[in-house]
């Protein structure tokens, strides 16, 4: 099993610190994570990240972590951050075009305190979701 040789680190709930939503198996690889679990604003109801969209000079919303694996430590560092603002689709694209690059992204869910995760580029033995656990 090569998850024996590699750096495991757990992927904290965003919404509940205390549990762990999954773990990643680094080998060779940076990480970095990107987040509004403790960085974030309420305005008029709405959760919003510390993290600004360029794009519309407004905090990014919905997103509530973005995690990135790629060749070094400053590459993942500023992924992590793009991915935030980025958003899954775009995240998706990105890592099909750029096969050393993973990401999963953790999204606001449909439901009250409900999460969404995403996974790209992520083969099967450098990831594992414990959500269920």
């Amino acid at each position: 099993d090569d998850r024996h040789q590699a750096w495991t680190l757990g992927l904290r709930h965003p919404l509940q610190p205390e549990h762990r939503i999954g773990e990643l198996h680094l080998r060779n690889q940076g990480l970095a994570t990107a987040g509004s679990g403790t960085q974030f604003f309420e305005y008029r109801g709405r959760r919003l990240s510390h993290i600004i969209d360029p794009r519309t000079g407004w905090p990014v919303e919905g997103m509530l972590t973005a995690t990135a694996l790629a060749p070094s430590a400053a590459e993942a560092d500023a992924l992590a951050t793009a991915f935030f603002v980025m958003g899954p689709e775009a995240v998706e694209a990105y890592c099909a075009a750029n096969t050393e690059i993973g990401a999963v992204l953790v999204c606001a869910g449909k439901v009250p305190a409900g999460i969404a995760i995403h996974a790209f580029g992520m083969p099967p033995d450098s990831w594992t979701l414990l959500l269920n656990r």
